[in-house]
């Protein structure tokens, strides 16, 4: 059964009536009737009855409308297949952003930018730094922004400023009974929820507190590792335990009533948040501009003082 066939029954078993059905195929009455009878003619079957009222279909026409009705629609989303293989976005600027502070920082920056260019394109790539550092390295981002260091020296890392990290706790005892400053040694026992194991933030914690407690992220309690933010903050506010956060995630839900924050008993826990290139390979015109840019019209005041 060819596809015009298909169309030809949904029209005629829609409308039941030839002339209606016609209109709506863009053809002759005489010509979809002939249609019709060639059709019962190759099943061997009645399709239709003819009344003076229009037609209905039979037992058979109703069974094979139904099976027309999946066909047309199994037809229309193999069009929508097909078509969106020949579609394609390349843009001119790709760039590998961090899922704090690139998120927070770079798509203001990409409007402003837009201001004066408005037919530049971008893509804005969001994933951990592992995955960043790769696909600079791989030649599918021209830039990237991350959190922390690397010890990659293929990279170049301009740094842009240091963010800092918030301890949030469940607004419940025992958290709520501290009093602050709390010593960090009063948290090791309790329950935390860490982010996501391979960020660069994972490994500001881990050094931060090898510096100032002589222990690393091993001596903690930690119960669930969460791979977002909001993930996290949601364990977090269900009492499973303390986390940190960069302050740019803590300022979204610092109103919240769920939650507190802990001040330790430290030197503020901060992070490089830098700009990262592949060593020795230039940057398009267009990728330098806005690379430029970025470095030029940075929001500073997003940075701790």
């Amino acid at each position: 059964m060819h596809l015009e066939e298909i169309e030809i029954i949904k029209a005629v078993s829609e409308s039941k009536s030839l002339s209606q059905a016609a209109d709506k195929l863009h053809m002759s009455r005489p010509n979809l009737s002939q249609k019709i009878s060639m059709l019962e003619k190759d099943l061997g079957m009645q399709l239709y009855e003819r009344t003076p009222q229009g037609i209905n279909p039979t037992r058979s026409g109703l069974m094979l409308f139904e099976f027309a009705k999946r066909v047309s629609i199994m037809s229309e989303e193999l069009q929508v297949e097909l078509a969106s293989l020949g579609e394609s976005f390349t843009p001119d600027v790709s760039i590998g952003i961090s899922l704090a502070d690139g998120v927070e920082l770079i798509p203001p920056l990409v409007m402003a930018y837009r201001h004066g260019h408005p037919d530049v394109t971008f893509h804005l790539d969001a994933g951990y730094e592992p995955e960043l550092f790769k696909k600079l390295l791989d030649s599918a981002t021209d830039f990237a922004i991350v959190e922390d260091r690397t010890m990659e020296s293929r990279l170049r890392i301009e740094l842009l400023g240091q963010e800092e990290l918030i301890i949030a706790a469940p607004n419940c005892p025992p958290y709520s009974r501290m009093a602050q400053p709390v010593k960090y040694e009063k948290l090791l026992p309790l329950p935390m929820v860490i982010y996501e194991w391979n960020s660069g933030r994972h490994m500001v914690g881990n050094r931060h507190f090898r510096v100032y407690h002589d222990s690393g992220l091993k001596d903690n309690n930690i119960v669930l590792r969460a791979d977002t933010h909001e993930a996290m903050i949601a364990a977090v506010r269900a009492g499973i335990g303390w986390g940190s956060f960069p302050k740019c995630i803590w300022e979204r839900y610092k109103d919240d009533s769920s939650l507190i924050e802990i001040k330790i008993d430290t030197t503020p826990i901060l992070y490089d948040v830098s700009l990262a290139t592949v060593e020795g390979r230039p940057l398009s015109p267009i990728a330098q501009d806005f690379y430029e840019f970025v470095k030029s019209n940075i929001n500073r005041s997003f940075f701790f003082e």
